[in-house]
């Protein structure tokens, strides 16, 4: 088994050579550079290269970059609801944010602690999680299993949506729409687009392969690809080794930054908040504004939309006072 978390260290390393940004997550400069260094040792898989402990610290977060382009809204439509999504930054307008919708209980929790819990595959709503793989086999069911107990143990993720207007996503992840929806702004290097598919894939798997048969590219669609049942989500993840819990509750969480910035809060339709309890609560607890509004379903379409009858609040980040000399 020892051997095994290995290889699988050394083949995320590889994968890190291509995908993975290595600045996420609080990583060190030197930690940094001994994963650099585990990437260049796997950079090609033809050679029998001896694995070490540098290996299994690689940080797993592939950067599948979708080449968004910037997006700007004028001044005119940003503070209103015809663009509710445009958030004011140092002067310059964004549109491109990711949401994580919860209950109103752990929505909370999460403004007040200004963090997000990294959740552990075999916690998903999802039971083909890392099952990608044809494993009718019972030579590739072995491979798999172990593919997927190495995850489980070691690999956190946090998953957001594309979209706050679908009224599917306000039911099974906010409470029957009486939960909040959390807009951030996500730096392109740790995010991963996942995939969807209508077939698990057929590939030659066994322990009596070099390597067990995988692959990174393998190992990457293992990790962020989905059935299609799931593809109303329109899912992106941020992935991350697990290093260092809560001593409180054993738990592994990111702190909010400038990699995972809150710039959005929406307030369910049938949530009782309003934007001012949320102003309270991220007061001066904030790096860039916030925009807060509450949701509805819309009129004329099968969408949520923003409550016209309800004002909406931005919330500004504390003034740096400059010190002079």
């Amino acid at each position: 088994m020892a051997e095994w978390q290995e290889l699988m260290g050394c083949l995320l390393g590889a994968v890190g050579k291509r995908r993975t940004s290595l600045t996420m997550l609080g990583l060190s400069a030197e930690q940094r550079e001994l994963s650099r260094g585990c990437a260049d040792q796997m950079s090609q898989f033809g050679q029998e290269l001896p694995f070490t402990s540098v290996c299994f610290r690689v940080v797993l977060a592939w950067n599948v970059r979708s080449h968004r382009p910037t997006r700007k809204c004028d001044p005119a439509s940003a503070l209103t609801s015809e663009r509710p999504d445009c958030v004011a930054a140092d002067g310059e307008l964004i549109l491109d944010l990711y949401y994580y919708m919860t209950s109103a209980k752990w929505a909370e929790v999460i403004l007040k602690e200004r963090r997000l819990k990294l959740s552990r595959f075999h916690e998903s709503n999802d039971p083909f999680e890392l099952n990608l793989i044809d494993s009718r086999d019972k030579g590739r069911r072995e491979v798999v299993r172990l593919l997927v107990n190495y995850h489980n143990q070691n690999t956190g993720m946090i998953c957001f949506g594309k979209t706050w207007e679908n009224p599917v996503m306000w039911a099974h992840y906010a409470e029957k729409h009486s939960g909040v929806c959390l807009g951030f702004s996500i730096e392109p290097s740790v995010l991963s687009k996942v995939d969807y598919t209508d077939k698990k894939i057929d590939v030659e798997l066994g322990l009596h392969l070099p390597k067990g048969g995988l692959s990174a590219e393998l190992l990457n669609k293992v990790i962020l690809t989905k059935s299609t049942a799931w593809e109303y989500e329109r899912e992106w993840r941020v992935l991350s080794q697990l290093k260092t819990p809560d001593p409180s509750n054993g738990l592994y969480y990111t702190d909010f930054g400038q990699q995972v910035e809150l710039r959005a809060v929406i307030i369910g339709y049938r949530c009782t908040w309003m934007p001012n309890k949320v102003a309270a609560t991220i007061d001066g607890h904030i790096t860039a504004p916030v925009r807060i509004w509450k949701a509805r379903p819309a009129f004329g379409r099968f969408a949520m939309v923003e409550r016209h009858d309800v004002p909406s609040l931005i919330v500004k980040p504390p003034k740096v006072r400059k010190v002079r000399k």
